[in-house]
């Protein structure tokens, strides 16, 4: 916890012990009234600052700033991290509410440009290790993972996007194969919408070389020389 915190919750503290105390104290009841008048603003505010923000990284891509934001309340270790997009002279900001992660720790982030695309892709610390692995991709295709599998020198991604700006969108999974450092990825053709987001996982079969994408158990597709659907829905696009 910050010395910020510490102090904001002190504060706190102080002002839970003096309300009981005022109010069996001795004072005249109109005192009593007015000193509660004038303190509990002050706990309101004092309680809104523990929630805290912190810009962990930054990165510029032609016109625009982008920026991952920490935010953690009571001075915690862990919170959620959001992406923002602002313009150049970070006077105006907008949240991309595709994506917010949560973010184990504040010290390790990472925003990565890839250059042959302009994508952003947001690095965040695994919960057990000191790792970072590929969270969220912001630009022509927004995606966040779900999945991880390695095979032949490619990492592969199961990946969803969801507009949670607008209502009854789909939950649209896809496959992504990635240079092992998670910059130069490929769109692979399957695509599976959904209303809502499910237990989704990948499965390798090392002996035949298959990638499987499962979906609460069910198998949905198969990346191989030769891609298959298994389910009514699922599509072997890369659009």
């Amino acid at each position: 916890m910050s010395v910020e915190a510490w102090l904001q919750s002190l504060f706190i503290v102080v002002f839970l012990l003096f309300i009981p105390a005022l109010l069996i104290s001795g004072i005249r009841k109109i005192y009593k009234i007015v000193v509660l008048i004038l303190t509990v603003p002050l706990l309101c505010i004092a309680s809104v600052g523990l929630r805290t923000e912190k810009v962990l990284n930054s990165v510029q891509v032609d016109n625009n700033r982008y920026h991952l934001v920490f935010f953690h309340p009571w001075g915690d270790n862990y919170g959620n991290c959001l992406l923002y997009q602002c313009n150049k002279n970070d006077l105006e900001c907008k949240e991309i509410h595709s994506y917010a992660g949560v973010c184990w720790s504040v010290e390790s982030s990472q925003l990565e440009v890839n250059p042959n695309t302009n994508e952003i892709n947001v690095f965040i610390d695994e919960e057990w290790s000191d790792d970072l692995s590929l969270e969220f991709t912001y630009g022509t295709q927004p995606r966040a993972y779900l999945d991880k599998a390695g095979l032949n020198g490619y990492d592969y991604y199961l990946a969803y996007f969801h507009d949670y700006d607008t209502l009854h969108t789909p939950f649209t999974y896809m496959l992504y194969r990635c240079e092992k450092d998670s910059t130069n990825c490929s769109r692979l053709p399957f695509r599976y919408d959904l209303d809502h987001l499910p237990h989704v996982y990948l499965e390798l079969d090392e002996q035949s070389g298959e990638i499987k994408v499962l979906i609460e158990n069910e198998l949905i597709y198969t990346y191989s020389s030769t891609p298959q659907c298994h389910v009514e829905g699922c599509s072997l696009t890369n659009e």
